[in-house]
């Protein structure tokens, strides 16, 4: 049994100890759940960073939150900011982006961001990017899905 112990010591006006009062509680249940807890998340981060697709997320205001392994190696040779770039804006700053049609877009209209703000999952938008500076260019098939909380 795992237990948690408090203890405080009573004094008199004097601040001589007169008396202690403790508590014992049983968190053998929460320690198991935080190990299990702790197992889930480690595999579920091995399995993200080695998944055979290119995968990363942002928040609401475009800053990136996670990347995997696979979409830093689809774009370190062409896009090396991808490696250290905190925000879609930095890391497209130099690149231009086009969708079907070769039209040219702007970055609210890449399908994260047409996810985020539609809400719904954004389909197999073919995406070409080129690096402004090496004008090396990579060609994506991107879905886009938000991620939603219970709370919306």
């Amino acid at each position: 049994m795992l237990t948690h112990v408090t203890a405080t010591l009573m004094v008199d006006e004097q601040d001589r100890p007169i008396g202690m009062i403790g508590t014992l509680r049983d968190i053998s249940d929460e320690e198991h759940l935080k190990q299990a807890l702790e197992e889930h998340r480690l595999k579920l981060a091995a399995i993200f960073e080695n998944l055979p697709v290119g995968v990363f997320t942002i928040d609401s205001k475009g800053h990136l939150e996670t990347q995997n392994a696979m979409i830093r190696e689809l774009l370190s040779d062409n896009v090396p900011e991808v490696l250290t770039s905190k925000s879609l804006a930095d890391l497209f700053g130099e690149l231009n982006i086009y969708g079907s049609g070769h039209q040219e877009l702007q970055l609210e209209d890449l399908p994260p961001f047409q996810a985020i703000q539609l809400g719904k999952v954004v389909h197999n938008r073919d995406i070409e990017i080129q690096n402004t500076r090496t004008h090396q260019v990579v060609f994506m098939n991107v879905v886009a899905a938000p991620l939603i909380s219970e709370s919306g």
